[in-house]
């Protein structure tokens, strides 16, 4: 295909092998005319079957304008700055590769950017998919972080407070990389939200897409007691690195944290009150993990 594309889907993937032809599949049957959109596979250098899949998909796709990147340097940031500097369209959206995409994913994204001019980014819903179809009986609105979870209603709106979640979000390539596009320097869960840091703070804008729909898949394994401290310890580690070396700014979100804490017990004693035990114990323990991260966790 020679015409350029419109918009570029971007699907970073480390040893993915277990989700990732569902993602390319989704990518697959978008409603945008094939010759639309793109779809950049970024390998991270992956030890599994990924290659393998990816050219695969490939083949038995070429009506299709997919690419294949191999990213050797190990690290998230890494991986979606070469997805960036590979793709050709002036938008470009990620989506997890343990995440499907609805069939208007694309199309959605698309359309905020011609409808509205001053759009610089946006980020579509993350809802997750069990293995037994239900969530599990500890999880609550003030922890679904850990997923990657986001649903902010049915209307179009403008990200004030929060931001958009990896697994769902989408830019102007131009602006993106006018700011530097993502900071290797934070290996951990932060480095979105760096990038939309910076895009507030020179007062650009970011839209929620209610329509844009990712589903990301949440095994077992995942699901976990030991996946969510380590998830938890994760997001701490990756707020001390993305605040590094500001001891000023360090101490203030040290702060955030142990507020945050405190308001957890709080909350605990509310679900205990419902007889929602397993909520009170979750919410508490995300909290802790994520202070002890800030603090000690090193990889």
């Amino acid at each position: 295909m020679t015409q350029t594309p419109k918009i570029s889907a971007i699907i970073c993937t480390y040893n993915g092998e277990k989700y990732l032809l569902k993602t390319l599949q989704s990518l697959a049957e978008q409603t945008l005319k094939p010759e639309d959109y793109e779809i950049v596979i970024v390998d991270n250098n992956s030890t599994d079957s990924v290659p393998a899949i990816s050219q695969g998909f490939i083949k038995y796709n070429s009506h299709l304008n997919i690419q294949y990147q191999l990213e050797k340097q190990a690290g998230l940031s890494f991986a979606r700055n070469c997805g960036i500097e590979a793709s050709k369209a002036p938008i470009v959206v990620f989506i997890d590769d343990d995440a499907t995409a609805n069939e208007v994913f694309l199309e959605r994204h698309l359309q905020i950017y011609q409808d509205k001019k001053d759009a610089v980014a946006a980020g579509g819903k993350v809802l997750g998919a069990y293995p037994t179809g239900k969530e599990p009986n500890w999880l609550s609105h003030y922890i679904e972080g850990v997923f990657s979870l986001i649903d902010r209603g049915e209307k179009v709106h403008l990200f004030e407070k929060k931001f958009p979640v990896g697994c769902n979000m989408s830019f102007k390539k131009s602006v993106l990389q006018e700011m530097g596009s993502f900071n290797t320097n934070v290996k951990y869960r932060s480095d979105e939200k760096f990038v939309f840091l910076n895009l507030k703070k020179n007062k650009q804008t970011i839209y929620y897409l209610p329509q844009a729909i990712a589903y990301h898949n949440i095994d077992e394994k995942r699901m976990s007691k030991a996946s969510v401290v380590k998830v938890s310890q994760l997001v701490g580690a990756g707020e001390r690195e993305r605040l590094s070396p500001n001891l000023g700014t360090l101490a203030l979100k040290f702060l955030e944290y142990v507020f945050k804490l405190g308001a957890s017990f709080v909350l605990g004693l509310f679900f205990l009150l419902k007889g929602q035990a397993a909520k009170a114990y979750y919410i508490i323990l995300v909290r802790w993990y994520v202070l002890w991260g800030f603090f000690f966790y090193r990889n």
